[in-house]
């Protein structure tokens, strides 16, 4: 019954992920052209920044390469531009760090993410694990400079040539040299100053950044509750194996999800602490007696699974999907056995749930779990099935 439902779960996944529904939304596109298509584009949130993107027109869609399109957007959410530019490729993590203080340029075709656009327009590009910035004014795309580098062995210096660069277009009295040097290479900081210098020069302002922070919640906060379904098995190092009763039990806690802001919300990251509880009791041959022993157990422990989270859309409801990696924590457990502590080792869990509104509803099943620690004796096997209730508080 346990391989079943595991079995149960895996090829749910599988038939939600494949029916899920590709989320297109009204954009255009400028042809290599520059003629400018009104279309439906499959938004993909990019976490990088693409090559290729998805239209629909007409009921067909179709695949558009860098090489077809000068600029696309998808409207009040993102936009991007083709530029040819140099983009530094010096590597970012400590251990590899050049001992050059300039960066290492490469000339790439490429569609930068548009962040801010007016007189003075910010870009994004990120790749290899890091982010890029460029500013573009009078028609003139500028790579801003931000490189950290080594002369010796775990000594990391920094070129903040970028604040430099944005000094050129800082002619109002917002800013000197102290505040442009609080500027930080990161997406926050370069929208506050490029913003205050577009709104010095009475520029019109679109923000495309706070056009999607603005659609998107990334934390979720839900209270939990549910039932259990639980038994427990002990195999002695010699002798036949006690088989504890399947049990029914409450659980309840709350669960906590970080939404990743990039995929349109796919991916999350998810904790769920819980308290849980099982009592059972099993009967066994005495060894000294031939009589009937009773062997009870009453485990108590905090939960707390910790996992990522898919989430997908499916014929108009959404549904998601868990691999959860879960903790114990006893809280006053017993066996009614000589010498076994409970020690509830971590532990592997998939479940599949759907969503409405702020209800949701989840099957989890938990892979077995060894409760018996290290104990030389006795091993363990705690298996779970849950059905799990949440409401959304925040």
């Amino acid at each position: 019954m346990q391989k079943l439902t595991f079995t149960t779960l895996l090829f749910l996944v599988a038939f939600i992920t494949n029916g899920q529904k590709d989320n297109f939304e009204e954009g255009y596109y400028i042809s290599s052209q520059g003629t400018k298509v009104n279309c439906l584009i499959k938004n993909e949130d990019w976490l990088k920044n693409p090559t290729e993107i998805t239209v629909l027109a007409e009921g067909i869609d179709k695949i558009l390469t860098i090489d077809q399109i000068e600029e696309f957007g998808i409207h009040d959410y993102s936009k991007y531009v083709k530029f040819t530019t140099k983009i530094d490729q010096s590597p970012t993590k400590t251990s590899k760090l050049s001992n050059s203080r300039n960066p290492d340029w490469e000339t790439k075709t490429v569609l930068l993410k548009t962040l801010l656009e007016a007189d003075l327009t910010l870009y994004e590009y990120f790749n290899n694990n890091s982010y890029k910035y460029f500013i573009e004014s009078s028609n003139e795309l500028e790579p801003l400079v931000f490189k950290k580098y080594q002369k010796k062995a775990g000594i990391v210096l920094i070129n903040n040539y970028y604040q430099q660069q944005i000094k050129q277009y800082a002619d109002c009295d917002e800013f000197d040299d102290r505040k442009l040097a609080s500027i930080d290479y990161n997406s926050r900081d370069l929208i506050r100053v490029i913003t205050v210098i577009n709104q010095c020069k009475e520029s019109a302002i679109l923000n495309y950044h706070e056009m999607k922070s603005g659609t998107q919640k990334l934390f979720n906060l839900s209270i939990t509750s549910g039932l259990s379904f639980s038994s427990l098995s002990l195999s002695p190092a010699s002798g036949d194996d006690i088989e504890y009763d399947n049990e029914n039990n409450i659980r309840i806690g709350v669960e906590l999800e970080y939404i990743l802001p990039y995929a349109n919300g796919k991916w999350s990251i998810i904790a769920d602490p819980h308290y849980q509880y099982y009592s059972s009791s099993a009967e066994t041959k005495s060894t000294a007696t031939g009589g009937v022993d009773k062997k009870t157990i009453d485990y108590r422990s905090i939960v707390l699974p910790i996992g990522l989270r898919r989430n997908f859309s499916f014929h108009d409801n959404f549904m998601f999907a868990n691999l959860l990696y879960s903790f114990d924590f006893d809280f006053k457990s017993k066996v009614g056995i000589d010498d076994i502590e409970v020690e509830g080792r971590p532990a592997l869990g998939i479940g599949i749930g759907i969503k409405k509104k702020k209800l949701s509803f989840e099957t989890r099943y938990n892979l077995n779990r060894e409760i018996t620690g290290n104990h030389v004796f006795y091993s363990s096997d705690y298996r779970k099935m849950s059905l799990i209730f949440s409401y959304l508080i925040l």
